[in-house]
């Protein structure tokens, strides 16, 4: 009987030790390599105050640029994954141009049998599927596209001004309209679409746009799985991490916009699409 007592209260805590064992596991990567890096919390990673609502995505990845200003680069965990935050400007460009061959992966990829619509997104693409969308989408960022994006950037943000400073004084909470403002310069860069999503904060743009960056909850959590649990359980349990209903919105208008453009003619400067057409991945 004690035996069995004993055996039952053993197991639950040889599991959870053994759990917290693989959280760590990873976590001697940079103290190996002699590598600066701001400890990381088990199975979390550098992304704790992130996932706690502490902080934004950007200022727990770059902790470490804060933590060691004299390092040229510093370690930081995507939860057990690790990754290199490059603080040195000449190193950063070295990357990116000299030997930008080597890095052309990201650390957190999607296939798109798992999501296909986050899975063609560059930022989680790797390998050829990468270089096919990069080279589809690096046109539409030429020097005078870019000066031109900047003009149609410029011209939304002081009309938006306008029309709040025409109600006298306004109290409004920068984080949300500073959210409508980009939402609404994305939408006319990407796809020629003039919003107001300050005047009509109801819009389905940005109202499909909050959805599509949500990291808490259903979603978020779904986010966290995927980069702990091997693609295959999510295509066998038929899971997305976009909610199908904006997937499915936002490829209606790429379609719409693309089909429109081909058989009209139309050109828009800085547009995306226009590059995106010709791309062999394009959403048809």
């Amino acid at each position: 009987m004690v035996v069995a007592l004993l055996i039952t209260l053993a197991l639950p805590a040889l599991l959870l030790y053994l759990l917290y064992r693989w959280s760590i596991a990873t976590y001697d990567y940079f103290e190996r390599r002699a590598v600066p890096f701001p400890k990381p919390v088990p199975l979390f990673g550098n992304l704790w105050p992130f996932l706690a609502g502490k902080t934004t995505g950007v200022e727990s990845a770059s902790a470490g640029y804060w933590q060691f200003p004299e390092a040229r680069f510093s370690g930081f965990f995507n939860f057990r994954r690790p990754g290199y935050l490059v603080h040195d400007l000449d190193l950063l460009k070295r990357i990116t141009i000299k030997d930008f061959d080597h890095f052309v992966d990201h650390s957190f990829n999607v296939s798109p049998e798992v999501d296909p619509f986050i899975g063609r997104s560059l930022f989680f693409s790797e390998g050829l599927r990468w270089r096919h969308g990069r080279a589809g989408l690096s046109p539409a960022f030429t020097g005078s596209k870019m000066r031109n994006m900047f003009e149609l950037l410029a011209t939304y943000s002081e009309g938006a001004m306008q029309r709040l400073a025409q109600g006298g004084k306004v109290e409004r909470e920068a984080k949300d309209l500073f959210q409508r403002l980009g939402n609404d310069v994305m939408t006319s860069i990407s796809f020629g679409i003039d919003t107001d999503s300050v005047q009509d904060p109801d819009n389905e743009f940005f109202r499909n746009g909050l959805r599509l960056s949500v990291t808490a909850g259903i979603q978020g959590l779904k986010f966290f799985l995927s980069t702990v649990i091997p693609p295959q359980v999510f295509i066998f349990l038929g899971l997305r991490l976009t909610p199908r209903d904006v997937a499915d919105f936002y490829e209606d208008i790429v379609t719409r916009t693309i089909r429109y453009r081909e058989e009209n003619n139309v050109y828009w400067f800085g547009n995306w699409t226009e590059n995106v057409a010709q791309s062999p991945h394009a959403i048809r």
